[in-house]
């Protein structure tokens, strides 16, 4: 199950934010390229969470590299930069542990669930949002 079923490309620069730890104030490199990559692994295993947390949490550096190859983020994930790829991947399998923990395959359609009548969805935001 991936929970971006119901998104389209445009969107997935929205997830990845939503997956990240990045603050405004302080300016942190590794935390936002990593939404950029995880926005184009997004894109690149739309339906396949599995290939997704391997690739990102347990590929070594020359998988990881590859991985994204061709890509547009290509330029900031490079063999011959090991130690910017790994603050990257690093950043980036932190903030998408939790993913571990779906089942593979799956159909889940938020669209589709709010359609029955039984369907509830609690939201929570500060008072800011």
């Amino acid at each position: 199950m991936v929970p971006w079923n119901d998104c389209f490309i445009a969107d997935f620069h929205d997830i990845a934010n939503s997956f990240s730890s990045y603050n405004p104030r302080i300016d942190n490199f590794f935390t936002k390229n990593a939404e950029l990559v995880l926005a184009e692994a997004v894109k690149l295993y739309q339906k396949d969470i599995k290939q997704l947390i391997d690739t990102i949490i347990y590929s070594d550096n020359r998988q990881f590299a590859k991985a994204f190859r061709n890509t547009a983020v290509a330029g900031i994930i490079s063999e011959s930069a090991p130690e910017t790829s790994s603050g990257i991947q690093s950043t980036l399998g932190k903030n998408i542990t939790s993913l571990q923990y779906l089942k593979p395959g799956g159909k889940f359609s938020i669209k589709e669930w709010f359609s029955n009548e039984t369907g509830w969805l609690f939201i929570t935001a500060s008072p800011a949002q």
